[in-house]
């Protein structure tokens, strides 16, 4: 019988997967070829022309994975003003897929009516053909059906964004880019293109020296600030309504209890059940949530400094002393880019040399790290092989004993 129900288990198996195949040919046969695709992140824009200059300068990697691995890396050390460019290029390719989307939609709604039509029109024409009319129309019927479910999908997701939770906040040069958008419509009202002020930003934001951007970084810095608080009193409201939710549901079902017919309860167990529902979606929030710090490796170095945020450690705690009741973190970064600006070459190379020293203690760090990491890979690389080989040398069965036993 163990026997038995290990082939009946394989047998349950394979129906499962066949069931699955079955849904991945029909998901595969419900997209329709005639609709536009979805348009590339900036990331995948770069990496468009990352491919062709990785195939021409490695002709015998043959490896997709080595390719992604090397574009990452890179796209990950471009600064804000590099990445302008693909992002500007990003932005345009949405706005054309919208366009496209838009029309799609309108001939998808037309197309409906005329089929529709299509296959009343057989009906009437065909006097023996009836049941091919009336499948024409079922045809027609289930497309509406899809198209709705379709809707009603993309409706749901819209409807799980919480329009309460708070905004993330635009990292330097995108705080640069908000005035800077306003300086070039002024001076080009005719322009329309946000390629071309994507564009326009990145040159001048590379342009900028350290001290100049550090106004924008202050700024931006304090937009951090305040969303990291408006995100923590969010979480905390978060969880206080589900724990209102769940006492509402609790006393719900003691009110409902005297209910003489007894229909109270069963609402009770419902209000109960939704309670729970909600504490379990909660509980998958938190738990993703924890998944995604634990994703970050609080062993790996981090990046370190350049020698303008070097001069602002001491700076800041001058500042402090002078000014003890600013808090105000664009004020501090402000005095700070001016003073760094106005100090010379000389002044400035005890800082320029205190990063240098901290890059290179960085890099030897982040060599290890790898080191290490990809140590810990062939180890437990080994370790799977020689389970393998173990398992293989048991001659006695035990193995499939232990199997049937569980």
């Amino acid at each position: 019988m163990k026997g038995g129900k290990s082939k009946a288990d394989t047998k349950r198996g394979d129906s499962r997967l066949a069931v699955k195949k079955q849904t991945k040919k029909e998901r595969q046969a419900a997209k329709d070829p005639n609709k536009p695709k979805r348009p590339p992140s900036a990331f995948f824009v770069f990496m468009e022309d990352f491919r062709k200059q990785y195939k021409e300068k490695h002709p015998n990697n043959k490896s997709v994975a080595a390719v992604g691995k090397a574009g990452g890396e890179k796209w990950k050390s471009l600064s804000a003003e590099d990445k302008a460019p693909f992002v500007a290029k990003a932005e345009k390719r949405k706005e054309e897929y919208e366009r496209k989307m838009e029309a799609y939609n309108r001939k998808l709604a037309g197309g409906d009516d005329d089929e529709s039509d299509k296959s009343k029109s057989e009906v009437d024409e065909e006097g023996s053909g009836e049941m091919k009319g009336a499948r024409s129309k079922a045809d027609s019927k289930r497309g509406d059906s899809r198209l709705a479910v379709k809707k009603q999908t993309k409706k749901e997701r819209n409807a799980a964004k919480d329009p309460n939770k708070p905004k993330r906040p635009p990292s330097a040069f995108f705080v640069f880019m908000e005035d800077f958008r306003k300086q070039y419509k002024e001076k080009h009202p005719n322009n329309k293109s946000v390629a071309a002020v994507g564009k326009a930003g990145g040159e001048k934001w590379k342009s900028l020296s350290v001290e100049d951007k550090a106004p924008f970084v202050a700024e931006a810095e304090k937009r951090k600030e305040e969303y990291e608080r408006k995100m923590e009193a969010y979480n905390r409201k978060l969880a206080g309504e589900g724990d209102d939710e769940s006492d509402k549901s609790k006393s719900e079902v003691h009110d409902e209890d005297d209910d003489e017919d007894g229909s109270g309860e069963m609402r009770g167990g419902k209000s109960k059940a939704d309670s729970k529902r909600g504490d379990s979606r909660l509980a998958v929030k938190k738990q993703t949530k924890k998944e995604k710090n634990a994703a970050k490796d609080p062993n790996k170095p981090k990046r370190p400094p350049s020698a303008f945020f070097v001069f602002m450690e001491d700076f800041r705690k001058q500042y402090k002393e002078k000014h003890p009741s600013n808090k105000s973190v664009a004020v501090v970064g402000k005095a700070g880019g001016e003073k760094w600006k106005s100090l010379s070459d000389a002044e400035k190379a005890p800082f320029v040399a205190k990063a240098a020293k901290r890059k290179e203690e960085y890099e030897g760090k982040m060599d290890s790290y790898n080191r290490k990491l990809a140590g810990e890979g062939d180890d437990e690389s080994d370790k799977s092989k020689s389970e393998v080989h173990d398992e293989d040398d048991d001659e006695d069965g035990s193995g499939e004993e232990d199997e049937d036993d569980d």
